[in-house]
Formats: C-alpha cells, structure tokens, sequence
C-alpha cells in the first residue's frame, strides 16, 4: 500500500468516526447538537428546533439558517428534540447523538383552528365569566394611570368607584385615610374595607388595633395609610367588592366590601428595564376671607369697650388711642396673613425603577422606587422607599412556586396644626419682634403669659414649625410563599381542582419621637411642656397561612356554569408598644434617658389567633 493510501484511508476513518460519535461516548451536558433539516425541495429555513425536557419546557431552542444548520448547547442527555414548522408534521425524537439529519413530512391541507375566549373577574381565586358577575364588581386597570401624577392608591381611586368615599384623618404627609363603601356598617368597630393584596389580607398593626378609638379616631390618625406602603407602580389592577360579590368570598369580613388589589408579575422574554421619574406640584387653595389687623383691632375695641352695643357708649371708641409708649406697641399693630405664611408650594419627586423577565421555566419582576416630598404646609417633610420582588417557578404544567418579598422604609416629619392655627391667630400680631421704629429683629414673637390673659393663646406658627420636632418612621417587611398545584384537568373543557397553599410573615416596626422647646411653652420654665421630650415604639410581627381547594366541573351544556371554593386560614400576630415622656429637660439634651421630675413610661403588649373556614 503506498503512502497516499494509506492517508485516504486514515482520512475516511476519522470521518467516519466523526459522523458517528454516538457510536464511541454517550452524549453529556455541554456538548454541541447539530444538524441539517430538509424537505422534498431542500434545505429548510427558519425551523425551530428546541430541546425539551420531561415537563414539556423548552430548555434550549435554535433556528435553521439559510443552508437548513442548526446548533445548540446540550442542557440534559435525558432530554428529547423537538423540530416544528407550519403546515409539517412535529418531529420528535431522543438525543442518541450529536449530529442529525433530518427530512420534514408535508403536513397537507391545515386542519380549521376556532379559538374562542370569555373574559372572566378574577376574584381572589374564582374565576367568574363576566355574564354572570354583577354591577357590585368594578375593576380598574392601572394602565389608565401611566404618565399621570397618581402617587398612591387613594388618588387613583377617588372620584371613580360607586359608592366610595375616601377622607384623610389629618393633613400630614402619609396621614392615614378613612374609606367607606355605600356608607357605615357598624357603629363599634372597623368602618373601613377589606383589603387584599394578591389574595392575602392586609394586616393592621394589633396594637394599633386594639387601641383604637372608634369614637373619635384620636389614637390613630397619625398612622402611615396602609395603602400608602403599596407603590401605584407595582399595582396591576384594583377591584371593589360590595354586597354580595364581597360577603360570598370573605364571609362576614367583607362586609365593609373588599378592595383586591394585584400587583404586577413577570412575563416571558427578554429582560425589559423600565424607569420613570415623575415631578408634582401641590398648593393650598384660598379659604376663607379672613379679617385684616386693623379690622381685627377694631372689633377688639368694639367687643371690649361696647360689648352690648349700649348707645351711650358708642362714641367712647374713637376716643380710644393708642399709647405708643408700651413695649409691646409694634408687636400689635400689623397686618399679618398667617395663613398665607404657612402655605407653600409642594414639591414631591418620585423615582422608580423595574426589571422584568422570564422564560419557560421561570418569570420575575424586580422593582425599586423612592420619594421625597415637600407638603403645602410648613414643616411637612416625607422620604419612602418601596421595594418589590415577584418570582414565579414553574416546576411543571401542573405545579407553580411563587414567592414574593416587599419592603418599605418611610420617614415623616409632620405638623399638621400649622393651618388650623394660623387661621385663628390674631392678624394684628407679628411675627417677628419689632423694635421701636416696627423694624422685625428676626426672632420670632410669642404673646407673653401676662399678656394672653384675655387673648388667644396659640402659639405662632411659624416658630413652631421652625423648633418644633415631630418624626415618625417605619419599617414594612413582607415576604410571601405560595405552590399552586393542578389536580385535575388544565383547560377550561376539563374538570378542574386546584390546591393552593400560601403562608406570609409580616414585620412591621414604627417609631414617633417628638420635642418642644421651652421657647414654645406659654407659661416659661413653668409649663409642663417646657423641653419636652416624648418616644414610642411599636413592634408587630405575624405569620398567616392559607389553604384553598377549587374545584370548578367542565358541564356540557355551556348555559350552565358550577364552581366551589374551600378556604381555610390561621393568622398569629404578637405585638408589643413601649413609650417614655419627659419634661424640664436641661437645654441641650433631647432624650428620655436624661433624669426629670415628671417622668412618664408605659409599656404593652398584644397576642391574636384567628382562624377562619
């Protein structure tokens, strides 16, 4: 044999071994799938080839190029290769080695597709047919608030739901909202909705709850609104229940209605980032017309000197002068609108990012927002951060993992007096100190004790906004864990039974601190809000868990409809308040921990079971 020979045949041979490799090793994960596909006509352009694993998901996927090559990344031995293109038959067939040669099969003529589809109110786990849902459900897609300044859920809801009356308890940045649905339905108890967030209910801090007054909401109308701790970002849609809509699903709990709300979740392709900024601009109307300081000095002289309009002594006021002599004498004699000094524009900024994503396995959504913002009202000052992470797992076509974790962190500085004050204090006063030309010195003016004997005695709004301190912070941390699992049949021709099980944890933490100055304090030294210091503390944690079974029969008369939901709950909640006070602080030391004559501590804790069927 010459030399040539034996190369052609040392040539063939590793040919040969390389159009057969599945002959000589079992194929790994790592290694490269190739190949041609081809029909009657040649090779075929833009077929899908996917590598699928035991659940049906597609793992790894390529497509055809001009000359009929694919490639791909093995992901699992074990998987098999699926080929499919329009109007041939799907190829499907075990991976037994690297290299295929594929000939697709002309289907023929296309068999007819009728898709049809009935939209349907997704409501908290049953899927009612729109037919047959009443006029007691109203849905809103947050979609219709893009690119408008909505910053919580209260503002996209004002003015748009039937029957729903929303009112902030206070005029704080934040201040908790009050909301009824077609009026009150209890004279001792809880007024406001139900409300739910991707099917768990909303938890109230117990200690906030079991100390409040229904009276005269007094103890918690500086809470942060629950529905402020849920960005408008995250939210998908919102749905009110009332009446019936609302009693069938949450029993006796609904009967305030119920308020679904469902957050946004990730979706198939490819990783989207979103961000927006947005920018608002709040001010405070007109109000009342209020008197001027000369008008208010005269009915003043009025009121004093002729308080029961005897005729006798009606000229005796114009007799009365002023004696420019006194100390005090510029301090009375302006033209102050206070309320205009305490109105400002609002500036709130709002920044938000998202990603967004998924594939056949897997779909998630992060997302990130903060704000700050500027109230109307002198000394108004708010900051939040809101996180959301929604993570979906799909372990088969029939089992589904969700998890989902929220967090949310705001700092509030409040004063929520500044207008009612200011509309009742005397016109005629000023607000600095004025020398004896009426020049201001630029220390604020506060009515002496001996000289407010007779007059208003509120304290000038503008210096307790400026040494007045009022926070109040909070901590929101809710993760969430959830399997759905499909019993039965997946469509809706099929009998279907779904067995969902959640269980949620929630810790929430609030603090409010609080000082007064003896500068503000009307009685000096004296007063017993001299250098006040005040803190108090809440802490709440709990654990929920929830089981429901749905079962909803495929019936072949279509004018018939038949669904059954069993849910059972077990909710736990601890909590535990702590508060200190004190007052005659030496100047320079705002804590509690600094000894004083008069101090003030109390302490509580809560414990709650509930279980509902």
């Amino acid at each position: 044999m010459t030399m040539n020979n034996k190369l052609f045949s040392r040539a063939a041979f590793a040919l040969a071994v390389a159009s057969l490799p599945g002959l000589l090793y079992a194929q790994k994960a790592g290694d490269i799938i190739s190949g041609v596909i081809e029909d009657n006509e040649g090779p075929m352009m833009m077929v899908n080839v996917t590598e699928r694993d035991a659940a049906d998901r597609i793992v790894a996927h390529a497509i055809t190029d001009i000359e009929g090559n694919f490639s791909f990344r093995l992901v699992n031995p074990k998987d098999r290769i699926q080929i499919t293109y329009v109007g041939y038959e799907t190829v499907d067939i075990p991976i037994t080695k690297l290299y295929y040669e594929i000939k697709m099969k002309d289907q023929g003529e296309l068999p007819t597709v009728e898709i049809t589809a009935e939209r349907v109110q997704e409501t908290s786990g049953l899927p009612i047919p729109l037919r047959e849902a009443s006029n007691s459900v109203q849905t809103i897609n947050m979609e219709e608030f893009e690119g408008l300044g909505i910053t919580t859920v209260d503002e996209a809801l004002q003015g748009r739901i039937t029957g729903l009356d929303i009112v902030f308890d206070s005029g704080n940045l934040g201040a908790r909202s009050t909301m009824h649905l077609r009026g009150v339905a209890t004279l001792t108890g809880d007024a406001n909705p139900l409300i739910v967030v991707d099917g768990n209910i909303w938890q109230v801090d117990s200690n906030l709850e079991n100390n409040f007054d229904f009276t005269n909401n007094s103890n918690d109308t500086e809470k942060v609104s629950e529905l402020l701790n849920i960005n408008p970002e995250d939210i998908a849609s919102i749905s009110v229940l009332k009446d019936a809509a609302a009693t069938a699903i949450w029993g006796a709990r609904g009967t305030n209605g119920v308020m679904e709300i469902k957050t946004k979740r990730g979706s198939r392709g490819k990783t989207r980032v979103n961000y927006s900024y947005r920018f608002n601009g709040t001010w405070q109307p007109e109000g009342y017309q209020l008197l001027t300081g000369d008008e208010y000095t005269m009915f003043l002289k009025e009121a004093f000197f002729n308080e029961k309009l005897n005729d006798t002594k009606t000229d005796k006021i114009w007799e009365i002068q002023y004696d420019e002599s006194k100390p005090l004498y510029e301090m009375y004699n302006n033209n102050t609108d206070w309320v205009s000094e305490v109105k400002k524009f609002g500036i709130q900024q709002s920044h938000n990012v998202s990603v967004s994503g998924g594939g056949d396995k897997a779909n998630f959504r992060i997302s990130a927002g903060f704000d700050t913002q500027t109230g109307s009202v002198i000394g108004q000052k708010m900051n939040r951060f809101t996180s959301r992470v929604a993570f979906d797992y799909f372990v088969s076509d029939r089992i589904k993992v969700v998890t989902n974790f929220s967090m949310t962190y705001t700092k509030n500085k409040q004063n929520s007096a500044a207008i009612s004050t200011a509309m009742k204090m005397m016109p005629n006063l000023a607000i600095y100190y004025e020398d004896r030309q009426g020049n201001p010195t630029g220390d604020y003016f506060i009515v002496p004790t001996t000289q407010s004997q007779e007059l208003p005695t509120d304290i000038n709004p503008l210096a307790d906004a400026d040494f007045r301190k009022q926070y109040s912070t909070s901590l929101n941390v809710n993760p969430e864990f959830q399997i759905v699992y499909n019993l039965l049949g997946l469509e809706n021709d099929q009998t279907r039974l779904t067995y969902d099980a959640r269980i949620t944890f929630g810790v929430t933490n609030s603090n409010n601190e609080s000082y007064s100055p003896s500068l503000l304090a009307r009685n000096g030294w004296s007063d017993s809000n001299a250098n006040k210091k005040t803190e108090s503390s809440n802490k709440n944690s709990s654990i929920g868990t929830t089981h429901s079974l749905t079962f909803i029969p495929h019936l072949k008369n279509k004018n018939h409809s038949f669904m059954a939901m069993v849910r059972y709950q077990l909710n736990t909640s601890n909590g535990k308040s702590q508060s200190s006070g004190v007052n005659k602080v030496p100047g320079g030391f705002e804590s509690t921990a600094v000894p004083s004559n008069n101090p003030d501590m109390s302490t509580g804790a809560s414990r709650s079971r509930s279980m509902n069927v």
